[in-house]
């Protein structure tokens, strides 16, 4: 099985449908502006997203497993891969949250740091 692009262009799709919820819908909820309102409507489907999100994400995983089902070590291989594009990620996410709740500048900014 060939890699799909159009698929990865959904599962970027639904990432922005949940932070389109989570960002600007969220902070919509009592808008009186018209572009307030429309913008808050646009964006109320974006849990939809999360769905969207894991049944693509199953489908790949899910491939990769029937694919390589036949090699021989393919649990650990499919489990050391996944490690090796996990964890990297997690400690940049974890390095840039540190610096951005040290900074000066996000001090005092309530959304952030939830004081």
């Amino acid at each position: 099985m060939n890699r799909v692009p159009e698929i990865d262009g959904l599962r970027g799709i639904a990432i922005l449908m949940i932070v389109s919820f989570h960002y600007i819908n969220n902070q919509l909820v009592a808008s009186q502006n018209l572009f307030g309102k429309m913008l808050y409507f646009s964006t109320s489907f974006g849990w939809a997203g999360v769905d969207l999100f894991f049944v693509l994400s199953g489908y790949l995983i899910g491939s990769i497993l029937l694919r390589t089902r036949t090699s021989p070590y393919y649990l650990q291989t499919f489990f050391v891969r996944r490690f090796l594009r996990i964890i990297p990620n997690y400690y940049l996410l974890l390095v840039i949250i540190f610096i951005v709740f040290n900074s000066s500048f996000f001090q005092s900014n309530t959304f952030l740091s939830g004081n």
